[in-house]
């Protein structure tokens, strides 16, 4: 067919079926195998590009990760824990300490971290500074509870979990809190070690 003086070829594309005639049957066992396995990678390819696409998909849905948002409200409620525990609990900073024991060291810090690196006492952090939970201290000096008791709990636990511990309400105790029960020195570092086998 022409246009102008000028010939239009057409191209034939190559067919994709193709018949092969095999004479023995081994060869035939072979190329059927052939086939199958090439079968079976195309399947694999489309599953691939398949995944792929389901992800590029859910990008556009979801274009956040839920996981924040959950973090946030976990965050959230801890915060909120910390807050009640500071109404609710006395605390004392580390110049209260020093004061409370007659020291009279420049560095007013000095008393209550020697204290803590002996680990008769521990503290929680709140806006750069150290607060010392005062439920550990009787006549001046920590409470000799308090050293057995926090080697009983797991180390795995940081400072703030120690403190809501102490001021939760804990069954091997009856229900009540470790914090009202430290002259009775045995029950409470039972009752720590019992936290530790939980955690394990």
């Amino acid at each position: 067919m022409t246009h102008g003086g000028f010939a239009e070829q057409r191209q034939e594309l190559p067919s994709e079926r193709y018949m092969i005639e095999v004479g023995d049957a081994a060869t035939r066992d072979m190329l059927r195998k052939l086939v199958d396995l090439m079968s079976s990678r195309q399947q694999d390819e489309r599953a691939r590009l398949s995944e792929q696409n389901i992800e590029a998909l859910l990008g556009i849905l979801l274009p956040q990760d839920p996981t924040p948002a959950a973090r946030r409200d976990m965050e959230l409620a801890n915060a909120g824990m910390r807050a009640e525990f500071l109404k609710t609990v006395a605390c004392l900073t580390a110049s209260d300490l020093s004061d409370m024991a007659g020291h009279e060291a420049r560095n007013r810090s000095v008393t209550a971290s020697r204290w803590k690196a002996q680990g008769k006492i521990f503290s929680v952090p709140f806006q750069r500074a150290e607060l010392y939970p005062a439920f550990q201290f009787a006549d001046g000096e920590p409470r000799p509870a308090m050293a057995r008791v926090l080697a009983a709990l797991p180390a795995t636990m940081s400072n703030w979990q120690r403190a809501f511990w102490f001021t939760s309400p804990n069954g091997w105790l009856g229900g009540d809190q470790p914090s009202a029960r430290l002259a009775e020195v045995e029950a409470v570092i039972e009752a720590a070690a019992r936290e530790g086998q939980t955690i394990g």
